[in-house]
């Protein structure tokens, strides 16, 4: 259950950092703390 817990976690880190490099990707570079408090919200 421990190691269950785990994987769990890296893998639902792993949609979260991706989810917020797609976003910082697409924004331009003064828009970053509007993408950012986006990514926040969704």
């Amino acid at each position: 259950m421990r190691q269950f817990a785990l994987h769990a976690l890296v893998y639902l880190l792993g949609i979260a950092s991706a989810a917020f490099v797609a976003t910082e990707a697409h924004a331009a570079p003064g828009d970053a703390p509007a993408s950012a408090t986006t990514g926040a919200r969704s």
